[in-house]
């Protein structure tokens, strides 16, 4: 049986900072775009392909151009994090008062669930500091899980 987690987030505010400063307030809540030596992202006009690039951390600063142009050109921005072990893909685009993290990249489940439920508490105190730091305002916040 597989199992999908998802947090949606409407927001007041579209980001009053740039895009790689954003990245940053991330990483400085403990959130890595790096996973074990590797950036996980959707390219430049990839048009709902889904063509997920793995690069070195090498190639950090050709990453973090890539996405900052993503973002200046308004494309959907995929970008899979992880913090204390556990994992999001950030779903993001410029003009869009939305953020949403899919919670199937190494997700935490509640220690005490015998149904293997997501931890959506876990999740939004990691997530809801980020986005409070970097300026957005948030207006509702919906969790939601799937068993597939």
């Amino acid at each position: 049986m597989s199992f999908e987690g998802i947090i949606s987030i409407h927001l007041e505010n579209k980001l009053p900072i740039d895009f790689i400063n954003f990245l940053g307030v991330f990483k400085q809540h403990n959130w890595h775009y790096i996973i074990d030596g590797e950036t996980r992202y959707i390219p430049l006009q990839d048009n709902g392909m889904y063509n997920w690039q793995i690069v070195s951390e090498e190639n950090e600063q050709e990453v973090l151009k890539i996405l900052e142009q993503k973002y200046q050109q308004d494309e959907l921005i995929l970008l899979c994090f992880k913090n204390d072990g556990y994992g999001i893909v950030m779903h993001y685009n410029a003009s869009s008062e939305d953020i949403s993290f899919d919670l199937n990249f190494y997700r935490k489940e509640i220690e005490s669930s015998s149904n293997m439920l997501t931890d959506f508490s876990w999740y939004l105190n990691k997530i809801e500091p980020v986005l409070v730091s970097s300026g957005l305002i948030i207006s509702s916040i919906d969790c939601k899980m799937y068993w597939g």
